[in-house]
């Protein structure tokens, strides 16, 4: 019984520790080219970071049928929070009780994979909706993870 009433009580900080997903507006409006393409089973997430894709690279993105648009989702993810927890040893990372980046994880927005009249481009980095640190890359650009840190810093100046 003991043991139930501290799990009881530890529950609300474990939650609490758990961030959300950002989902941009522009994604959310069904609308709009990219947003009529969001779905869940196009976005994959880590502690920190939520990976989102359109059609163009489906729902299997290895497999793509544009071979510059195939990537590995996990292996994307795993570059970022090892960049993430780098730029947080050093102080570069603020996701303190009360900001924004303590209760969200980053968007990443796949460039080019929500087809020509989707959003494209090779890489940027600001915030998105005035609330959460947000950047886009064309999976190419994720390669190796030189352009994701330099994206990242852009979009963590998006969170204060």
């Amino acid at each position: 019984m003991r043991y139930c009433i501290f799990l009881f009580l530890l529950l609300p900080l474990w939650l609490s520790a758990q961030k959300t997903a950002y989902i941009p507006n522009y994604l959310l409006d069904g609308a709009t080219v990219d947003g009529s393409q969001f779905t869940w089973d196009k976005t994959a997430e880590s502690e920190n970071f939520t990976l989102i894709w359109g059609d163009e690279a489906g729902i299997d993105p290895p497999s793509a049928s544009d071979p510059d648009l195939r990537f590995q989702p996990q292996e994307i993810l795993d570059t970022l929070e090892w960049i993430y927890q780098q730029m947080a040893d050093i102080g570069f990372v603020w996701d303190t009780i009360g900001t924004n980046l303590h209760l969200y994880k980053i968007p990443v927005i796949m460039l080019n994979t929500f087809g020509p009249d989707g959003v494209t481009g090779w890489a940027f980095g600001g915030d998105a909706d005035g609330i959460m640190g947000t950047f886009w890359a064309h999976p190419l650009a994720m390669k190796g993870g030189h352009v994701a840190a330099h994206e990242l810093t852009h979009s963590l100046r998006g969170t204060m």
